[in-house]
């Protein structure tokens, strides 16, 4: 049952088993989240210093 967990694809379009190809997704894939949650924070830090500066906190 657990071999069958893993070798079952309810999509069809991966059928190359590959660990090459495998480990380039998943490091795409976390590349697209690590891009984009730092420049979400950076985005954050630059309102919040614009913010702070408007009312002469910093």
């Amino acid at each position: 049952m657990g071999s069958k967990l893993f070798i079952y694809n309810p999509f069809g379009w991966y059928t190359d088993h590959s660990t090459i190809k495998f480990l380039i997704d998943h490091l795409s894939n976390m590349g697209i989240y690590i891009a984009g949650t730092h420049y979400t924070l950076k985005f954050f830090n630059k309102q919040e210093t614009r913010t702070k500066q408007k009312s002469g906190i910093a």
